[in-house]
């Protein structure tokens, strides 16, 4: 059995070894637990938009705690965090590294459109 074979079956994560060495980490196998949020990472709004009406959870966050919000606030994109907002988004969420929240990233990121929306959620 070889690394991706025993990794895709015990669901561990492998390390693959890129050119000047970074690493770039894969779990191998593993199942798909945010998709609101790897879809508003990927920037698709009206991806965002079905898989809300299906009824997936807003809140759901990638393996470092990044949220759908994040991603909004990441981006800039207003009309993506204002629709995860009114959806129920936690506008406190934090990241597992470093606990930052939305806030926190679209002030940092300059996003000065999405730190209203933000801040008029109470944020």
């Amino acid at each position: 059995m070889d690394r991706l074979d025993y990794a895709s079956e015990f669901r561990v994560r492998v390390q693959a070894p890129l050119a000047l060495g970074l690493t770039l980490l894969l779990w191998a196998g593993a199942p798909n637990q945010s998709p609101v949020a790897d879809a508003a990472m990927r920037g698709e709004v009206d991806h965002v938009r079905e898989l809300l009406r299906s009824g997936e959870d807003v809140n759901a966050a990638q393996g470092d705690g990044m949220t759908a919000l994040h991603w909004a606030a990441e981006s800039g994109n207003a009309e993506l965090a204002s629709m995860v907002i009114y959806a129920g988004a936690n506008v406190g969420a934090v990241t597992r590294l470093g606990d930052y929240t939305p806030l926190h990233i679209a002030s940092r990121s300059g996003r000065y459109e999405v730190v209203s929306v933000l801040l008029d959620a109470d944020a």
